[in-house]
C-alpha cells in the first residue's frame, strides 16, 4: 500500500490528497528502500515548492526519487553546455554538464577544449554540401560544438579528460531547479538567461546559463534525471 510522503499515513492509490494531513499526493509513493538511510543523511531543508512538486511561471523543480535500480551499463542521456559557476571575488569557471544514467559529470571548459571543439565543428561544416549562408549560421552555434565534442565519449573518458572535472552520483541529488532570470555582467550589461540549481545531500550548486535547460536540443533536463 502506498504511503503519504508528508505524514507517513497509508493512502489509497486513487486519492489526490492525504486524508490525514491534507497534503497533495503529487507523485506515486513507493515503499522502495532509499539509497541513504535517514540516520546517515544530514538534515537538508528543501523548499515547499520543491517538496510538493509545484511548478510556477518563473521556477521549475524536479524532485528525484531514490531507491530505484540503476541500469547495468552507464550511458549518456543529455549534455547541457556552457554553465557558469560563480565562486565570488571575481572567480568563476565554465562547465559542460554530462548527465548519464548514473552520474552528473561536470567537465571544465578549458581554452584548449573550446578551440578544439570549434575547429572540429568548423571542419565538419566546411565538408557539408550547403550554401555559404547556411554554413556561416551553423558556425555561430557554439553550444552545438561542445555537445559534439562529448558525443561518442564514454563517461570515464569525459571525467578524466581535464583536471578539475568531477562527478556527483545522481542518487545523491535531492532536487534540480531552473529559474528564468536576468543578471548583469562585469561590464554592467544585462543578460537574459536562466539559473540551474542542483541540490545534493551536502551542497547546492548554482549555475548561470543563457541556455534553457528545459528546452535544449528538444531535450528536457528533468527528463534526463528520470530513471
Amino acid at each position: 500500500m502506498p504511503f503519504c510522503a508528508h505524514c507517513g499515513k497509508p493512502v489509497k492509490p486513487t486519492e489526490k490528497f492525504c486524508g490525514a494531513c491534507g497534503k497533495p499526493i503529487s507523485v506515486p509513493q513507493t515503499t522502495a528502500t532509499p539509497a541513504i538511510r535517514p540516520e546517515e543523511a544530514p538534515e537538508v531543508k528543501v523548499p515547499d515548492a520543491a517538496a510538493d512538486g509545484i511548478i510556477s511561471k518563473s521556477t521549475s523543480t524536479y524532485v528525484r526519487s531514490t531507491g530505484k535500480n540503476l541500469p547495468p551499463v552507464e550511458t549518456v542521456k543529455m549534455i547541457v553546455p556552457d554553465l557558469l559557476l560563480i565562486y565570488g571575488f571575481g572567480r568563476a569557471d565554465t562547465f559542460n554538464l554530462i548527465i548519464t544514467t548514473h552520474r552528473s559529470i561536470f567537465a571544465k571548459l578549458t581554452k584548449s577544449i573550446k578551440e578544439q571543439s570549434q575547429k572540429k565543428r568548423k571542419n565538419k561544416i566546411d565538408a557539408m554540401k550547403a550554401n555559404p549562408l547556411v554554413k556561416m549560421l551553423a558556425k555561430r552555434l557554439d553550444y552545438a560544438a561542445y555537445v559534439e565534442w562529448y558525443t561518442g565519449k564514454t563517461p570515464e573518458e569525459v571525467l578524466n579528460e581535464t583536471p578539475g572535472n568531477y562527478a556527483i552520483d545522481n542518487t545523491d541529488i535531492i532536487n534540480v531547479s531552473t529559474i528564468d532570470e536576468s543578471w548583469k555582467t562585469g561590464d554592467g550589461d544585462k543578460v537574459s538567461g536562466y539559473e540551474l540549481i542542483i541540490t545534493t545531500q551536502e551542497k547546492t550548486l548554482k549555475f548561470k546559463t543563457q541556455i534553457n535547460p528545459e528546452d535544449f536540443g528538444q531535450k528536457n533536463i528533468f527528463d534526463a534525471y528520470k530513471n
